[in-house]
């Protein structure tokens, strides 16, 4: 017994681990450690328990848990300033001359710098557009941005935000864009709407007539007079076979009443007195050309665009937009355009009709919804949106652009030069043509044609201009127009 070792399991009854005697167990006597081949004497350390191997764990999964509540907070700051991430924010856009097709490009292209805001862009008709617009920003069902024409800012003085000035102010619009546009869209000191596009009124002449002619395009009004009536073809009886210009009239002239706008800014019309001899001077200016026997167009004559398309008269007047229409109507017209005429040794005055993008005062994301629109009129974008355009078998170009530092690009163009000259002395007012606003715009032009007409039909300018003008002035106050 005194040399086995004797298992647990074969003590008997009674017998206990306690009254064993060490050697009934064969317990091996203590031997130290080996020594240290180093000779150095250290101590090798013990094994690690497991109570340090735990604290390690727990200590490594806080650090995993404060790092991702640090990294939560700051995506939602950079969510709540408009960066990448934070809340998703979906924006609304109605639009009308863009198709989706080419807004998609530039869209698409911000949402991936901003994966957070989603942009739905829909394109709605001109057709009672401003009064679905604004019942609908009332009724707080309508987009956040929006297009409107540059003359309606009175028509939604409630409609619209103001642009910050973190995002453009008047200053940094100053050097941005025309004079013009600034004026247009500046109310209490801020903006209210930025361009990407601008559009103004030309000169269109027929080139095979200038040439057969030996003519060039008139740089005054009194060469444009000499011109017309040069061109102009009657037959025996006096009846107009071929016109020198669509000038005179109202029902069947396009654009009218922004020819009539332009002579009155032209002849020193102040619209802040609209009462002053040289506006009614402008209207008998622009009647004269329809009136017998020396006139140059009348009102047997076709709508103005389709004449001009036809080659039935030699100079119409028109914005950029009506170079497509008149190609649709004959793709082989020989045609140019110029600056509009101007009064001999007068300042140049040009006249701008155009489309600008806004913000919904009821939109829930401004900032946002501002941010947008500034990234519209970005060097990058209006390029690649007038490219875009370009592309489309119905389109010779895309919208002029609004910023001054892309001009010298119009200045090349075929078509659109004389607004890259024009542009620095646009103006505008309540005038503009085919905006279809049954507003400000429509509800002038009519008390302009029944001046015109007046005229046509005998009556002097002066008395015409007066029953005009008490009409004008019912509407300018309709809509908190300050005039005298």
């Amino acid at each position: 017994m005194a040399d086995q070792q004797i298992p647990p399991e074969e003590l008997g009854t009674g017998q206990t681990v306690e009254n064993v005697s060490p050697t009934d167990l064969n317990v091996q006597p203590y031997e130290p450690p080996p020594e240290d081949p180093s000779g150095s004497g250290a101590v090798p350390p013990p094994p690690m328990s497991g109570l340090p191997i735990r604290m390690i764990i727990i200590a490594g999964l806080g650090l995993l848990i404060l790092v991702g509540i640090v990294l939560g907070i700051m995506a939602f700051l950079r969510g709540g300033s408009g960066e990448n991430g934070g809340e998703e924010i979906a924006l609304t856009y109605w639009g009308l001359w863009e198709s989706k097709d080419v807004m998609q490009t530039v869209i698409s292209d911000y949402e991936r710098q901003h994966p957070n805001v989603h942009i739905v862009y829909e394109q709605h008709s001109p057709i009672q557009y401003r009064e679905r617009l604004q019942a609908a920003i009332q009724r707080k069902e309508g987009p956040d941005i929006f297009r409107f024409h540059n003359t309606w800012v009175p028509m939604l003085t409630s409609d619209l935000a103001a642009v910050p000035n973190s995002v453009i102010s008047t200053d940094q619009a100053s050097k941005l864009f025309p004079s013009g546009v600034v004026q247009d869209l500046t109310k209490d000191d801020q903006l209210v709407g930025i361009p990407y596009g601008i559009d103004m009124l030309m000169l269109y002449y027929n080139v095979a007539m200038f040439e057969s002619a030996g003519v060039s395009p008139p740089k005054t009004w009194e060469e444009f007079s000499t011109i017309a009536d040069q061109l102009t073809i009657k037959n025996e009886v006096g009846q107009i076979m071929t016109a020198g210009a669509a000038m005179g009239t109202a029902d069947n002239v396009e654009h009218f009443s922004d020819i009539l706008g332009l002579i009155m800014f032209q002849n020193g019309v102040t619209f802040s007195n609209l009462s002053s001899p040289a506006a009614n001077q402008a209207l008998e200016f622009y009647s004269l050309f329809a009136m017998p026997p020396n006139n140059i167009w009348d009102a047997n004559q076709d709508n103005s665009i389709v004449a001009f398309a036809s080659g039935q008269v030699a100079m119409v007047f028109a914005p950029s937009w009506q170079v497509d229409i008149i190609k649709s109507i004959n793709p082989d017209l020989n045609f140019a355009t110029a600056t509009v005429p101007q009064l001999a040794g007068a300042t140049p005055v040009g006249w701008g009709t155009y489309w600008v993008e806004g913000v919904s005062s009821q939109s829930t994301h401004k900032d946002e919804a501002f941010e947008f629109v500034k990234y519209l009129s970005e060097k990058e974008t209006m390029s690649k949106l007038y490219a875009e355009a370009s592309k489309l078998e119905s389109r010779s170009f895309g919208e002029p652009y609004a910023r001054i530092d892309l001009h010298n690009q119009l200045a090349s163009s075929e078509y659109l030069a004389p607004i890259a000259e024009q542009a620095p002395y646009m103006h505008s007012w309540y005038m503009a043509s085919r905006t279809q606003d049954n507003g400000i715009n429509d509800k002038i032009i009519s008390y302009l044609k029944d001046a015109v007409n007046a005229v046509n039909q005998g009556s002097s300018s002066t008395g015409a201009w007066e029953t005009a003008l008490q009409g004008i002035q019912q509407v300018l106050v309709e809509y908190n127009v300050e005039s005298k």
